[in-house]
């Protein structure tokens, strides 16, 4: 046998045992339950951004902690609801003044979370998280 077909046979014996162990490691990355702790900033301001995440499957709930804000109350928390689609996660809250805020966010290793979010007047935020437990 030559040297090119026995690297084949090594690869096509390998792959199968990689792949076993690459899917729960995906699985375990996924599971986004608890706290994540961060940063928004919309350019001219910039404050604290937590979640606290509970996942069942692709749904997510918990809540959002907002510090530093420019109107009062300058800080809330609120709660949260959302999804998971593959490494993308998207979660909907209310603030105070009763103003809807739609943030869209992407699972990068290892343990971040960082995208934009939109309050329905157009106002958008950048949000980086990292997890915290």
């Amino acid at each position: 046998m030559g040297k090119t077909s026995a690297s084949v046979l090594l690869i096509l014996f390998l792959m199968p045992m990689a792949v076993c162990v690459a899917i729960p490691v995906l699985a375990e990355e996924m599971n986004l339950t608890g706290k994540w702790v961060g940063t928004w900033s919309t350019g001219r301001s910039r404050g604290s951004f937590d979640l606290n995440l509970v996942q069942t499957e692709k749904e997510l709930s918990g809540k959002v902690f907002l510090g530093n804000r420019a109107s009062l109350p300058t800080s809330f928390e609120a709660p949260l609801s959302g999804k998971v689609d593959g490494t993308n996660v998207r979660i909907q809250y209310v603030t105070p003044e009763s103003i809807n805020v739609a943030v869209e966010l992407k699972v990068s290793p290892p343990g971040k979370l960082e995208g934009t979010g939109r309050r329905e007047y157009g106002v958008r935020i950048e949000i980086s998280l990292r997890r915290s437990d």
